[in-house]
């Protein structure tokens, strides 16, 4: 631009479009990256999370409980039930490994199996 504010020819004009565009793509890139790293920072958590539910209560509580206990049709479908959800709830941090171990359990694939949404009220009640 000139001092007054007008563009003075064609090839000032797409260098100046130029230069926007590029102020805009790199706002946007820098906005997109840092959703990146936030969806990264709650994955992140998520995962050590699940692996710390894993290694301190299922593994030193609930496995060895159910040792005690009868080793019912119950105990087993509960403790695959809680594999499987573990499987689903990894997925997206660990996926070749989880969806290996969930075909091998279900004979079906992760992406392919219903969520089932269990709805905390109504068990609190059963219990």
């Amino acid at each position: 631009k000139l001092k007054n504010g007008e563009i003075k020819d064609s090839n000032q004009l797409v260098s100046v479009e130029i230069k926007i565009k590029q102020n805009i793509y790199q706002k946007e890139a820098t906005k997109k990256i840092a959703d990146l790293t936030s969806q990264k920072k709650e994955i992140n958590f998520a995962t050590s999370q699940l692996i710390k539910f894993v290694r301190e209560k299922l593994s030193n509580e609930y496995l060895e409980l159910s040792k005690i206990a009868l080793w019912d049709t119950n105990t087993k479908n509960t403790i695959l039930f809680v594999y499987q959800q573990l499987l689903i709830m990894l997925h997206p941090a660990i996926p070749f490994i989880t969806e290996h171990i969930y075909q091998r359990l279900t004979h079906q694939k992760i992406l392919q199996t219903e969520i089932e949404i269990i709805d905390i009220k109504d068990q609190k009640q059963e219990l």
